[in-house]
């Protein structure tokens, strides 16, 4: 592909995530042309995996770093193709990598080929079943006057049919040979039933014993042969904990499908601690119910349960994911992260394990961070103590909020926070498969007898 960029030409890459992509397109094109490498890095739990795996930094600076030998790199740190304002620099090739959903995805498409050269060439990752709407991307490049598709694994191009100004010929060719090739690597490695069942944000080895967590899992079949090869009935999901083969709790659930096919994941919550109240170390274990394809695949590691510190007015209680907390996330969060724990979904439920207090008007001080985009700006929130509302707000930032509450002497604190208008990292992030609905990231919590003002 880069062998048809013109010296001094243009190549826009949207989503370039690290940045091994854009090197390898900075070295192959002529080095007078610019590569123009478009990403918000910002947010985007959807790569934790890598960052632990390769110890690196999702952000600008880590693609700095992997792409500093390469003068004709441009790193444009922005929304795609919102944030970008007038683009007014012809296109010779367009690599969509970014948002793998609509409408974020049918806005690049469109907005990208409509910048393209008259010789220009639109292509892209994971044409793959997991995508329908990059198939769908990547069939309607190629649909346009003069063009065909071409496939190389999940690799996408919408190749301009050669003509006697711009010969693709020697590229069609070399992009058949190459998908054919992989075609058949395909056939021979993917032969049969892979299944592989794992966490989709990394998995804390520490939980609560009387607070559960929910986990997001994800269930795929990475082998071409369907299981079961008859289906009957929905698929089940068995999650175990067992301590020295001993099997201390077990729970099953259903899933929404019935049979896992090639590529097309299932991702569930998965609740832990769950059945009888247990503490300690042991072994989760979680696996499709049914006769197992070899190897084996069910997921295990080990965990421990602890119990819950109590709460002390005054003390701020910081949300991460190093030590257990007096506070019950009951409903509507994510897993405590390193520095913070995330709204998930509309409404998000807490209550403080504060057994012991006097009467009268306490101070609730929070700590947030809405999640906000170019487009999205401002995340609504409105909080309830124990059922009556004490606030309503806009937030555009991070903010520290404190609002005042009337409590009986020793009563229960539950404390509610709505945000209707939550957004998906997998819609707005560029390479993010997080389905989460995230509207704030929570750091910190405290309960003081004055205003912190005062």
């Amino acid at each position: 592909m880069a062998s048809l960029v013109p010296n001094g030409g243009c190549v826009v890459e949207v989503g370039s995530l690290f940045g091994r992509s854009s090197w390898a397109w900075a070295k192959s094109v002529p080095q007078d042309a610019i590569v123009y490498c478009i990403d918000p890095w910002e947010g985007n739990q959807g790569v934790r995996s890598l960052e632990q795996a390769h110890n690196i930094q999702y952000g600008i600076g880590q693609f700095k770093e992997y792409t500093k030998d390469c003068p004709n790199v441009r790193a444009i740190q922005a929304y795609s193709p919102e944030g970008l304002g007038h683009w007014d620099i012809p296109v010779d090739v367009y690599y969509e990598d970014a948002v793998h959903t609509n409408p974020i995805l049918d806005r690049n498409v469109k907005f990208w080929t409509s910048k393209l050269s008259p010789n220009g060439i639109a292509c892209g990752d994971d044409y793959r079943p997991r995508f329908a709407d990059v198939r769908a991307a990547a069939e309607w490049a190629a649909s346009r006057p003069g063009h065909s598709l071409f496939l190389v694994d999940y690799f996408w191009c919408a190749l301009p049919k050669a003509r006697q100004d711009f010969d693709t010929r020697e590229v069609a060719r070399k992009l058949t040979e190459l998908g054919e090739a992989a075609r058949i690597h395909n056939e021979r490695e993917l032969k049969g039933t892979k299944i592989h069942i794992s966490p989709l944000v990394t998995m804390p080895d520490t939980f609560q014993s009387k607070q559960p967590q929910t986990v997001a899992f994800r269930i795929v079949n990475n082998g071409l042969e369907p299981w079961p090869s008859q289906p009957d009935g929905a698929l089940t999901l068995t999650k175990t904990l067992l301590r020295n083969g001993e099997v201390l709790a077990e729970e099953s659930h259903s899933l929404d499908r019935s049979q896992l096919c090639y590529d097309m994941p299932i991702d569930t919550p998965v609740i832990i601690p769950f059945g009888r109240s247990l503490s300690g170390d042991m072994t989760l274990k979680i696996a499709l119910d049914g006769d197992r394809p070899e190897p084996d695949y069910a997921f295990s590691c080990q965990v421990s349960l602890k119990d819950f510190p109590s709460y002390t007015a005054e003390e701020v209680v910081r949300f991460t994911s190093d030590a257990p907390l007096p506070v019950i996330l009951q409903t509507g969060w994510a897993l405590p992260e390193q520095r913070h724990v995330w709204t998930n979904g509309k409404r998000s439920r807490m209550t403080l394990l504060w057994s012991t207090h006097d009467a009268g008007t306490w101070w609730l001080n929070l700590a947030l961070k809405p999640f906000v985009t170019d487009t999205v700006t401002t995340q609504p929130l409105s909080i309830s103590v124990n059922g009556t509302p004490v606030l309503s707000a806009s937030l555009s930032g991070p903010t520290h909020i404190s609002v005042p509450f009337n409590i009986a002497r020793d009563a229960l604190l539950a404390i509610d926070l709505y945000h209707a208008n939550g957004l998906c990292p997998a819609d707005v992030l560029p390479q993010s498969e997080d389905p989460r609905n995230l509207a704030f990231a929570l750091t910190s919590l405290s309960v003081t007898q004055n205003s912190p003002s005062d």
